[in-house]
């Protein structure tokens, strides 16, 4: 008999994305070294986002930012989708789902081949990328207006990446605010 009980948990893999830290062991290393991941930004970064001189010169103004690097390398066929629908996808999930692959394969998973549930408790912010997309007339009229919604709104984050991956457990949405992450794993 196992010393385990039917609703233990067990850890079997990690997977990470945050500013100088692209894998938990890299983010191991940030913390052991007490290292920040918080960029000071320059005068040139600041005008190529359209930030004005007369706004950044302000001694008010906070000139740093948590700069994720890697978020264009995305590769849509693998998610069956095409280059269109992924360029109208949130960045936040595109990187949720590389990350879950990413974490499948440190954990020597196969979704496809895992007889027994998976599920998803996720979260994520609203992201501002979709105001960009609507601006962009040429990709609303060519996908539609529910394509692009579906493809930036918060709440379909968990039950998209358990489509994608074949995944059969429950898949939750989990909002909020600052501890979204914490009630995620408590979930």
């Amino acid at each position: 008999m196992s010393e385990y009980g039917e609703n233990d948990i067990a850890v079997v893999a990690m997977e990470c994305k945050i500013p100088m830290a692209s894998d938990p062991d890299m983010l191991w290393n940030l913390l052991n070294d007490r290292k920040c991941s918080i960029t000071d930004l320059s005068n040139s970064q600041l005008e190529e986002n359209g930030i004005n001189a007369s706004v950044y010169s302000s001694e008010d103004y906070v000139r740093k930012a948590s700069i994720l690097g890697g978020i264009d390398g995305f590769d849509a066929p693998y998610f069956d989708m095409s280059n269109i629908e992924a360029d109208v996808l949130d960045v936040q999930q595109r990187m949720m789902l590389q990350s879950a692959i990413l974490l499948l394969n440190r954990a020597n998973i196969d979704p496809d081949r895992y007889s027994k549930r998976m599920g998803v408790f996720a979260g994520c912010a609203f992201s501002s990328y979709l105001f960009g997309v609507l601006a962009r007339n040429d990709l609303v009229a060519s996908l539609g207006e529910m394509i692009i919604r579906h493809g930036n709104d918060k709440d379909f984050l968990a039950t998209r990446l358990s489509y994608k991956l074949n995944l059969t457990g429950p898949s939750l949405n989990i909002q909020s605010s600052c501890s979204t992450g914490l009630v995620a794993i408590h979930c």
